[in-house]
This record gives structure tokens, C-alpha cells and sequence, in this order.
């Protein structure tokens, strides 16, 4: 089983330009720390980038705590960065669990007919596993994965120890994800 969950993070990539056309909107997951550095950082700038490179300039939906949220805002000032953000949640705490649910929900109401989540390469085998179970089959989601994978051995550990341990909870499918 942990042979096969390693080749499924192994086969992780960025999407293609055409896979970015058409996206109504671009998510963030937020990562456990609170202010914009580390991975926080690393996955806002990722969104940005992209929202600014597409034609539409779709919205930014983030996913966080009330304290990521408001670090996000001060950022966005300091950046003088005026993209459309969306917040769907102002919880006090977060888990990646909460986020897919919480989008899942929200997404069902907006209507956003393509969507791209970004987070870290080593995080996409699980939400992948999170968006299969919560997210509507007929909402088009795609991941960006930030980093590149090999950089993020350490994590990818981590997390296939986190995707056998929920799997057996029933939080989530165990069979690996394309």
C-alpha cells in the first residue's frame, strides 16, 4: 500500500495552460501557520500569480481561519494586490478536512462551473481523496501543486501516514487517486 501511495504523490504536476483557461475561481488552503510566510506564503503567491496571468481575473477563494484571513487582507494592502477575494468560512480553527467540506459546500451555492485548488505538492494526494468524497461530480475541480514534490519527501511521509490513519476512520477513500 505505501508503494502505491508514493507513486500516486510521485505523479504529481502542475496543470497545462489549457487546464487554467476557464477558471471561474482559484482557491487557497490555508497551512497551519498564520502569517503569510512558509507555505502560506508560497500557496497565496502561487494564486496570485495565476489569477493574475488568466485573462478573467477569477476571484481568490481562501479558505482560513479568522487570523489567516485577517493576515491575508494586511498582505494584500502591503502587495497593493486588489484581486476579488471570497472568504466562505471565518472559523477559529481549520483542518484540511473542514476546508474541502466547507468549499464543497460553498461551491454548490456559487455555482463556479471550473475551479483550481492550489496547495502544496505533498498536500494534493489527500485532497484529491477530501474532493472526490465532498466536492459535487458535476463541479470541475483541477489542483495546482506548489513546490516540486522531490523537495517534499519529509511531508509526503507524513502524509501517507495521514491518508492510511484517516482512511481506516472512514474519512476518506483509501484507493489511490489518479
Amino acid at each position: 500500500m505505501t508503494k502505491n501511495l508514493s507513486r500516486e504523490f510521485q505523479s504529481v504536476k502542475r496543470p497545462g495552460r489549457v487546464v487554467l483557461n476557464g477558471v471561474c475561481a482559484v482557491i487557497v488552503l490555508c497551512a497551519e501557520e498564520v502569517e503569510i510566510t512558509g507555505e502560506n506564503k508560497e500557496r497565496i503567491d502561487a494564486a496570485l500569480g495565476i489569477i493574475n496571468s488568466l485573462d478573467n481575473t477569477p476571484p481568490l477563494i481562501f479558505m482560513g481561519t479568522k487570523a489567516h484571513i485577517i493576515a491575508l487582507e494586511a498582505y494584500l494592502c502591503v502587495k497593493k494586490d486588489d484581486v476579488k477575494v471570497l472568504y466562505p468560512t471565518r472559523r477559529k480553527h481549520e483542518s484540511s478536512w473542514t476546508q474541502i467540506k466547507s468549499l464543497a459546500q460553498y461551491l454548490c451555492q456559487k455555482k463556479f462551473k471550473k475551479v483550481l485548488i492550489v496547495s502544496h505538492a505533498y498536500h494534493i494526494p489527500r485532497l484529491r481523496r477530501y474532493c472526490s468524497k465532498y466536492i459535487n461530480k458535476e463541479q470541475q475541480y483541477k489542483f495546482y501543486p506548489v513546490g516540486n514534490i522531490k523537495n517534499q519527501s519529509r511531508r509526503v511521509k507524513e502524509e501517507i501516514v495521514k491518508i492510511i490513519k484517516y482512511a481506516k476512520k472512514g474519512d476518506l477513500p483509501l484507493e489511490v487517486m489518479g
